[in-house]
């Protein structure tokens, strides 16, 4: 779906997304240091869907721009949320605390990351073997 909307048709296409998401996720977190965790947070969230909406449009229109201004906008608000929330939970754990808070916000977020399904499950579409052309399965050698 990306490499349509980028006119590419090279395998990185998906790879140049993400790599678009997570670094305009690290200028948000920076960003994030101009702000009040009241002001990071909230606008943190509001980014995100901005940018989702604008990644929609690019795909309905394949525009490129749109694609990656949509990326750029939804990665500063996941920085911004990411920042603004650790620091609101950083100002409200005392010290001795904060190290066992922070490790689970850390396994929590990794967890909500993952797949849902287990990696010994296998493949979420079962494979078909290629047909010979005219829809009949291929003859066992």
């Amino acid at each position: 779906m990306v490499a349509g909307v980028l006119h590419v048709t090279w395998a990185a296409a998906g790879g140049l997304d993400i790599a678009a998401l997570f670094l305009a996720g690290g200028v948000g977190g920076t960003w994030s240091a101009r702000h009040t965790v009241r002001r990071a947070t909230p606008l943190g969230a509001v980014l995100p869907t901005l940018g989702s909406a604008g990644l929609a449009v690019a795909i309905a229109l394949p525009s490129p721009v749109v694609h990656g201004c949509g990326a750029v906008v939804a990665g500063s608000g996941v920085g911004l949320t990411c920042d603004g929330d650790l620091r609101a939970i950083g100002e409200i754990t005392t010290a001795r605390s904060r190290s066992e808070v922070f490790s689970a916000v850390y396994v929590v977020s990794c967890t909500a990351l993952s797949p849902g399904r287990s990696a010994r499950a296998g493949p979420a579409v079962a494979h078909r073997p290629p047909t010979s052309g005219d829809a009949s399965p291929p003859k066992n050698r």
